[in-house]
């Protein structure tokens, strides 16, 4: 019959179950997963969210006009929409529109939080 192998993980933040290929192992969770205290696993990051560090007992929701960014194991990462920059982990609309491309990116010649120097 087939074996099941009983792994059985810290309930710390941040520390759980990840399964790669075959392999189950107890570890740190990685970037794009999230395992809450009292949690043996480490959760993808779903519905919009995303978590970019390791070890995290949460995952980040993604705002308003950005969009998550796939890693190896979840969303790792947002990508934010022409019109917007990131200033202070949340997305405001740019002194002027045109002066923010897509990706928190500023126009050639544009520097500042808001892209409006």
């Amino acid at each position: 019959g087939e074996r099941v192998v009983e792994v059985s993980c810290s309930t710390e933040p941040g520390v759980g179950m990840v399964a790669r290929g075959n392999e189950v192992r107890c570890g740190t969770c990685p970037p794009g997963r999230a395992s809450p205290a009292g949690s043996p696993t480490c959760e993808q990051c779903a519905n919009y969210s995303y978590q970019p560090n390791p070890g995290a007992a949460a995952c980040l929701p993604v705002p308003a006009n950005a969009d998550p960014v796939e890693g190896e194991f979840g969303a790792v990462g947002i990508w934010v929409h022409s019109g917007y920059a990131l200033l202070d982990g949340e997305l405001h609309p740019c002194q002027r529109e045109e002066f923010c491309l897509e990706g928190g990116q500023c126009l050639e010649g544009n520097t500042g939080a808001l892209c409006g120097e």
